[in-house]
């Protein structure tokens, strides 16, 4: 009789076209341990997924292609159970054309739903926290996309090879961070109001205390037992703040998918989320300090949004971690242990902060890094090894304030590892790429000089690299005339390439520029590159100019400020005289000529120790409110004429002879 009746219920089902449920312990293959269904052999076009197995043993995770490339299957229903689609685990099916989500779904992996050829509606549940990159790619059926909650992290790429036909329905509460979100991801989708709110959820919809093991001696949190894919740890539990995860508290989980940790935890300790394949998104407080060794090793995330709280990462914290986005290492942070990102398998860009003050052994070791940027002025202890077998590194750029002996160093560093790797100093950040008119040297077609300006973009640098041609030609310098009387450009930086040497005679002449980044790879001023320009403000003349022609400053009446770190003996006699708004002067080597500075507003000056001599008149007449004699340099007596006596005195180290000229004075 009871099969009697199951027939009778079959024959109904297939009636009224109803998916008919398929006998699970037949057809599905299931990880207990694990709770995922990895294998199903079935024939049947109608597929409702089963909710439990093995005398009732929930199915949380539809496995790793597990219902793919099926050329029968048209309709799946996925039950309330089920909280994680695994990579591929609905994609392929060319008659597929009908997917029912569960309404508890937290994570749709990548490729999940993709490919589908007759699909042409979907539903996302409000439940649905991340949608991983090419999630739901290559349906170009697909014509309706409705999201029924607020908007979930979603992968660059995870919405992709779709007909430009479809529409994407949000709730009308949520349409605006839908929006900021495909526009972020540089997707323009046709996202209209679905006419419904939003069904939301909070991260205390996702506290599981009571399956926490606590430890409330340290406040540590020493493992959980429960079936959560999102998980929120709670701040206390029995009112006693929860400090840190213990070591391997959560450690090889295979459900856990999103994570908030509470405000006031200041630790993750060993292996407290290693091996959990499942997690991708981890919300973490900004009151966390340091996680400690192999902390998130295998973290295969869909981001990591580290919190600026953060000064320790330890050994191996996340080796083997597999994140597409770029790697930003907080402010705050002040080392990365040995290994910390070791066999990194997706990291490509990794920008570190100018707190950081130590690199360790296999820092990056064969991990598919391209890029580095160094954002301290101080460089971080960089090991030997930090960067071993890093064979695709290409670019490492520091601060653009860098010296070019910091440069040097790196760059040694990197070719010991027998990196192809070319250390940099990053671009000015306060310009703009701009296109010049360039044309080739006579004696070397294969550099260029630029010879003008006819863009409308005040604040600019040229690119390093012009294509002639089918070739790339570098630029080197600025040509004879290139920018006389120009009335556009305000700021202009230099490339900072190591190649741009030359600033021709009368290049900026007349113009109206008020900033000039010259780098320290300018080895040659022109004689009145800068006559008349009465705007410009400031200057540095960087310590790799060996050669200044005459009237290089000729009439620049509105500099405030000049820095002189080459050989200053380069400049002519009375080269900033009688300017009257230069209030500041650094100074670094060399002889000072006679009148340099005679007559002008100066109030402020930094001479270095590898200034040699002082001449006649050079600071006579000045608004010097203080002047310090160095050790060893002779003074002549006119060069501090018109300076109040009580505003001059001798170095500690001053000999005799100067005491004697200083007092004469």
């Amino acid at each position: 009789m009871k099969g009697k009746m199951l027939l009778g219920l079959t024959a109904i089902l297939m009636l009224t076209g109803a998916a008919v449920p398929v006998k699970a312990d037949d057809v599905w293959k299931f990880d207990a341990q694990r709770f995922v269904l990895k294998e199903y052999t079935g024939t049947e076009t109608d597929v409702v997924v089963p909710d439990t197995m093995d005398e009732g043993v929930p199915v949380k995770r539809l496995g790793t292609q597990l219902l793919a490339g099926s050329e029968t299957l048209t309709s799946v229903v996925v039950p309330d159970s089920v909280t994680i689609l695994d990579v591929g685990a609905l994609s392929y099916d060319n008659n597929l054309s009908e997917i029912t989500l569960s309404s508890n779904l937290i994570n749709i992996g990548w490729n999940a739903i993709s490919s589908n050829d007759a699909l042409t509606e979907l539903t996302i549940p409000a439940s649905v926290c991340i949608i991983d990159s090419y999630a739901v790619s290559g349906c170009y059926a697909l014509k309706k996309i409705v999201f029924e909650g607020a908007c979930p992290l979603i992968g660059s790429e995870a919405f992709v090879m779709l007909s430009d036909d479809v529409v994407i329905y949000v709730p009308d509460d949520q349409i605006e961070e839908y929006k900021k979100v495909f526009e972020e991801n540089n997707k323009n989708l046709n996202i209209q109001p679905s006419g419904k709110p939003a069904v939301l959820y909070s991260a205390e919809d996702y506290l599981d205390t009571e399956n926490l093991t606590f430890d409330a001696e340290t406040g540590s949190i020493t493992g959980y037992n429960g079936m959560n894919t999102r998980l929120t740890i709670p701040e206390s539990i029995d009112g006693v703040p929860v400090k840190a995860i213990g070591k391997r508290a959560l450690w090889e989980d295979p459900l856990l998918g999103y994570v908030t940790l509470p405000e006031g935890l200041e630790y993750v300790g060993e292996d407290a989320f290693s091996i959990t394949d499942t997690l991708k998104y981890v919300e973490f407080p900004s009151t966390l300090k340091t996680i400690d060794k192999k902390g998130f090793s295998s973290y295969r995330g869909f981001r990591l949004d580290l919190p600026d709280s953060l000064e320790y990462i330890g050994e191996e914290a996340f080796s083997y971690f597999s994140v597409e986005t770029d790697l930003i290492i907080p402010e705050g942070v002040k080392e990365l242990g040995p290994g910390a990102f070791s066999m990194a398998s997706r990291l490509q860009r990794v920008f570190l902060p100018a707190s950081l003050e130590k690199i360790g052994d296999n820092c990056f070791r064969n991990s598919p890094i391209t890029y580095v940027y160094m954002e301290g002025l101080e460089l971080p202890e960089i090991s030997d090894t930090a960067f071993d077998k890093c064979e695709y590194l290409r670019d490492i750029d520091l601060n653009e304030k860098c010296t070019k002996q910091q440069m040097l160093d790196v760059q040694a560093l990197v070719d010991a590892q027998g990196l192809e790797c070319r250390v940099w100093r990053n671009q000015n950040t306060e310009v703009e790429y701009a296109r010049f008119s360039v044309e080739e040297l006579p004696d070397d077609p294969s550099k260029l000089y630029l010879t003008g300006y006819e863009k409308e973009a005040a604040k600019v640098r040229s690119y390093d690299t012009y294509t002639i041609g089918e070739e790339d030609k570098g630029v080197v310098g600025i040509a004879d005339g290139a920018l006389k009387g120009d009335q556009t450009i305000t700021y202009f930086a230099v490339p900072h390439n190591d190649e741009f040497v030359y600033v021709g005679k009368e290049a900026f002449a007349d113009s109206i520029v008020e900033h000039v980044d010259l780098f320290d790879s300018v080895t040659s001023i022109g004689a009145e590159a800068f006559r008349n320009c009465a705007q410009l403000k400031e200057i540095t003349i960087p310590a790799s100019v060996t050669e200044i022609g005459e009237n290089a400053f000729a009439g620049c009446s509105g500099l405030t400020s000049v820095n002189i770190l080459c050989d200053v003996g380069l400049l002519p006699e009375g080269a900033f005289a009688d300017c009257a708004n230069l209030t500041e002067a650094t100074v670094a080597a060399g002889s000072i000529p006679a009148r340099l500075f005679e007559g002008s507003a100066l109030a402020s000056l930094n001479m270095g120790e590898g200034v040699t001599e002082i001449g006649s008149r050079a600071f006579a007449g000045t608004s010097l409110s203080e002047f310090v004699i160095p050790a060893n340099i002779p003074v002549n007596g006119e060069a501090l004429e018109g300076i109040e006596l009580s505003n001059i005195r001798l170095s500690a180290d001053a000999t005799d002879e100067q005491v004697l000229n200083g007092v004469q004075h």
